[in-house]
């Protein structure tokens, strides 16, 4: 799996802004990008949720899913992506997320923060798993 480091665009930079960020870039080196796994460490919450997963429990989920790409934005923001041609039903749970801004990307249902299940009407808990 490939890393890229990106800088943070501000000092006050949250979740929702590194992952355009994220999106952004991985759209330039992937055909058709999918966020399978994150971990924000500002808050200490990782995706998808692993029941009884510690440590780094998310990132080896996104290397297993097919992770092809790590985003790290700032020191404190995580993303890896796989192509949407590599996820094979029955395995293919994805959402199409379109943010407040315009911006559009897909993700793993699983890997998708509550937020964006609100956005796309699906109104049950989870997401958000220990670090």
């Amino acid at each position: 799996m490939d890393t890229v480091n990106i800088a943070a665009e501000n000092s006050s930079l949250d979740f929702d802004q590194a992952r355009r960020q994220a999106v952004s870039k991985a759209k330039e080196q992937l055909q058709d990008p999918v966020v399978v796994a994150w971990k924000d460490d500002n808050r200490d919450q990782t995706a998808p949720e692993i029941p009884g997963g510690v440590g780094n429990r998310w990132h080896d989920y996104g290397e297993n899913f097919g992770g092809k790409l790590e985003m790290n934005v700032g020191d404190s923001y995580h993303f890896i992506f796989s192509e949407v041609g590599d996820v094979e039903e029955p395995d293919l749970k994805l959402s199409n997320v379109r943010e407040e801004d315009g911006t559009t990307f897909l993700c793993l249902t699983e890997a998708c923060t509550d937020e964006d299940r609100r956005r796309i009407g699906q109104e049950y808990g989870g997401g958000l798993g220990g670090g």
